[in-house]
């Protein structure tokens, strides 16, 4: 309706259909981050929506920037881009990991722990608390991996500050264990289990693994460099096994590297659990209405429709 009112702006983007994707960007963030529920922005939304911003500020004439001038904001931007480069791992095998496009919510206690024992940082300044083995334990598809990888994101994120004095891993390596997921048939919308291939089955499997990432033989007596090792869905080798492993952690690994398990059992030989329960009641509402929120979806439910699929789902990500 306004195509020709807005066709400068439009066609700065190449496409009417460019410009819709990046303003939808710019709205979503904008939304998000004035929402009193807001979360953190992701670096590839972060972009999109600096994107938008850059190229509408050229078009956009300096008397209208009443609260904060146009250099400033440049000067911002160019520094937030800066920091993108800044903090990065040496090396890190997480392109092979499933990290979901949809958004996490409702755990920031959990996040909050991960960060105090695995970085020993409690979101102002540096503890003494730090652990070597983490088990993160809880049924299936409530959202282990899920709360692993977004604590992987926020500390990716926190690395490119300066105040943030926790862990700095050099490598963060991430290792699955799992020989099904639960998946969604796109036509007929049923729940289906879905076969596959596990990257290690045995401990022997996961310690070559792991050495021909870091391009060694063995962890010598003088290992200093600081790490993260990821175990998920430890649960799917069997018993022996299992135990092989968290008794390599617990022996081999240096003190340097930090190790976190995901299982549906719980490993009782650890330094610190952290068991995942499911959303219900009062909580479970505001999962739902949260997640719906900060994915962009709306749900248009009665309160006894709500209570319902709290009830049956239990906050499960699924």
């Amino acid at each position: 309706m306004f195509q020709d009112i807005f066709q400068p702006l439009i066609l700065q983007f190449g496409s009417p259909t460019d410009y819709l994707t990046f303003s939808q960007k710019y709205y979503e963030v904008r939304n998000g981050l004035s929402h009193r529920a807001s979360s953190i922005i992701s670096d590839t939304d972060a972009e999109g929506c600096l994107k938008f911003i850059q190229i509408a500020s050229g078009l956009i004439s300096s008397d209208y920037y009443w609260y904060c001038n146009k250099s400033k904001i440049d000067k911002l931007i160019s520094e937030y881009y800066q920091s993108l480069n800044a903090g990065t791992l040496s090396f890190d095998n997480l392109d092979t990991a499933p990290f979901p496009s949809n958004k996490i919510v409702c755990r920031e206690p959990e996040i909050n722990e991960l960060f105090k024992y695995v970085c020993a940082w409690d979101g102002t300044k540096r503890l003494r608390n730090k652990k070597h083995i983490i088990c993160i334990s809880g049924y299936g598809v409530i959202g282990k991996t899920s709360l692993v990888l977004e604590f992987i994101s926020q500390l990716l994120c926190k690395m490119k500050q300066a105040d943030y004095l926790g862990l700095r891993p050099s490598f963060i390596l991430f290792y699955s264990a799992k020989e099904q997921m639960i998946d969604i048939n796109d036509e007929t919308g049923l729940i289906k289990k879905k076969r596959v291939k596990s990257q290690f089955r045995d401990l022997e499997s996961f310690k070559e693994l792991l050495y021909s990432d870091l391009e060694i033989s063995d962890f010598t007596d003088y290992w200093k460099s600081d790490g993260l090792i990821i175990v998920d869905n430890l649960e799917s080798l069997n018993t022996d096994e299992r135990k092989k492993v968290v008794d390599y952690l617990y022996e081999e690994l240096p003190s340097s590297v930090q190790a976190i398990i995901t299982t549906r059992i719980p490993e009782s030989d650890v330094d610190y659990s952290l068991p995942i329960s499911s959303f219900r009641n009062e909580a479970g509402i505001k999962f739902i209405e949260q997640y719906s929120l900060q994915n962009g979806f709306k749900i248009d439910l009665t309160d006894d429709q709500m209570s319902t699929l709290v009830k049956y789902s239990f906050g499960n990500l699924i």
